[in-house]
């Protein structure tokens, strides 16, 4: 220790100096003590919250452990079982596998039998096939043999019938004679004719009562709708006219049914003539009776009124009805006889009047007691034809008059469709273009 007292004052002060730069130096050193075990105690503090935070998630580690053990504990549990299920399992696999090559082997058997059945079935249905087809040849030619004997059939009766007639027309011939030359020689007119008619007897006009008369078979539905077929397939395989002959939608009127006599004197294939096709409309078919009531004695001929237009390159021009009773100039038309196709004497179609082919017969639907007494309709139904109508062409000038006739009468405007309109100021249809076109017509 330093005695002050013995210093000089100026060494005081250097002693009192040194002593306090030394103070200040301790005390900045106790300041870092302190400020390090501050930082010391922090350390210490965030140490033991780790420690803390460690402890506890070890805690929550060895809980996690005991769980896991736990769980593992189960799962052996489980495994056992699982493997005992295991073990059950491939005992029931091992069985329905035996059972699957049981049903494996038992389907293929049956596969076996399937393709014996579908062979024997195969074969089966192959000689079905091949009996179907000679029935339908065996059908188809059944179907013509009934087709030939009806045909033969009915010329038969015919030839039957003429001869019939003929008998009684040379019968009739000898007797005029006979009469002439008793009446000439002997003047007993009386008792010559007597005597020659108890050797020529007079055959009765009735057809039930003709001797030797076979009743001509009426044709069924079905071979009415065969024969209606074939002549559409036949009609339908002959040409079309050229590109000149306008749709017959697109044809406008050229008369009202009725409104010119002269129109009732036609061909007249009005109402009994049927289209082959409805849409297009222009090949068609006609009918006509195959007999007509002729002549101021009364004789039933054959009808030669369709007949005389085949196959002599004469063309006619057709008219047809249309919407409203209208009458269409449909065009030129070449008539084909349809023999070949299929033989004439079938009924009257149900599409077709009964009173335009009674017309045709040449009598009134009120003569029908006539047609019950012709010898060609020995079951007293109308026997009719079947003619092709083959469209060839298109008179437009034909078309042209008639329709400027029609316009003329009726006040129509002009619309024509097909051919050339007149003039303006061109007079109407004169008296001999209305000759030309009946006489065309006629």
């Amino acid at each position: 220790m330093i005695n002050i007292d013995v210093l000089e004052p100026g060494l005081v002060q250097d002693v009192v100096k040194i002593l306090s730069a030394a103070l200040d130096t301790e005390k900045d050193k106790v300041r870092g003590l302190e400020s390090r075990i501050r930082r010391d105690s922090e350390a210490l503090g965030l140490a033991e919250t780790t420690i803390l935070r460690l402890t506890q998630q070890m805690e929550a580690k060895d809980a996690a452990m005991r769980t896991i053990r736990l769980k593992l504990v189960d799962s052996e549990v489980q495994g056992a079982a699982f493997h005992a299920n295991g073990v059950h399992l491939q005992s029931q696999i091992k069985s329905l596998s035996a059972t699957n090559e049981d049903i494996q082997s038992k389907l293929r058997d049956r596969d076996a039998q399937l393709q014996s059945t579908e062979a024997k079935l195969q074969s089966l249905q192959s000689e079905l096939q091949a009996a179907r087809d000679r029935n339908a040849a065996l059908e188809s030619e059944n179907q013509g043999l009934l087709e030939q004997r009806d045909y033969a059939i009915d010329s038969l009766a015919q030839r039957l019938v003429s001869d019939v007639i003929r008998e009684e027309e040379i019968a009739t011939a000898a007797r005029e004679m006979a009469k002439a030359s008793a009446a000439d020689s002997l003047g007993d007119v009386d008792l010559e004719l007597e005597s020659f008619n108890s050797k020529v007897p007079l055959p009765n006009s009735t057809p039930k009562q003709i001797p030797g008369m076979i009743p001509i078979p009426r044709p069924t539905v079905a071979q009415r709708k065969k024969e209606r077929e074939r002549y559409f397939a036949h009609m339908g395989g002959l040409p079309l006219p050229s590109a000149g002959r306008p749709l017959f939608d697109d044809l406008k009127p050229i008369a009202k049914l009725g409104s010119y006599d002269w129109f009732k004197h036609d061909i007249a294939m009005r109402w009994r003539s049927v289209w082959c096709d409805n849409n297009a409309r222009i090949h068609a078919i006609v009918f006509a009776p195959t007999h007509v009531y002729s002549g101021p004695d009364g004789r039933w001929v054959e009808n030669q009124s369709m007949g005389a237009y085949c196959g002599r390159g004469r063309l006619v021009e057709y008219f047809a009805t249309g919407r409203k009773d209208f009458v269409y100039y449909a065009g030129t038309y070449v008539v084909h006889s349809l023999r070949d196709v299929h033989p004439p004497g079938g009924v009257i179609p149900t599409d077709v009047s009964d009173h335009a082919i009674y017309l045709q017969t040449g009598l009134a639907e009120s003569e029908q007691q006539k047609v019950k007494e012709c010898p060609f309709f020995p079951d007293g139904h109308i026997r009719t034809e079947c003619f092709g109508l083959q469209c060839v062409g298109f008179n437009h000038e034909l078309y042209r008059v008639l329709r400027e006739r029609y316009e003329r009468d009726t006040g129509v405007a002009s619309t024509l469709d097909a051919g050339t309109k007149r003039k303006a100021g061109e007079e109407g249809l004169d008296e001999r273009k209305i000759k030309d076109i009946k006489r065309e017509l006629e």
